[in-house]
């Protein structure tokens, strides 16, 4: 079972995710966060483009949710 929002979160192997996430009827849109990066400086072009060529469509950028094919830049806080 997923985890609620308010609930203890605990460490998770990536198959236990994977079933998690493959129990839900399909078509069912979920959101998966994970940290890629935390408190580092630079502006991860790459890392961005990684995500949109392995199909993801948003990210947590700076604690908002971002549309990765958006035509203007993505600009992030500086640290």
């Amino acid at each position: 079972m997923i985890p609620s929002p308010d609930g203890p979160l605990s460490r998770q192997t990536p198959q236990q995710i994977v079933d998690q996430i493959l129990a839900f009827e399909p078509g069912t849109k979920i959101v998966l966060l994970a940290p890629l990066i935390e408190d580092q400086p630079g502006e991860f072009r790459d890392v961005l483009e990684k995500l949109r060529r392995e199909g993801f469509v948003r990210a947590r950028i700076d604690g908002q949710m971002i549309e990765l094919d958006r035509t203007e830049p993505i600009r992030l806080k500086e640290r």
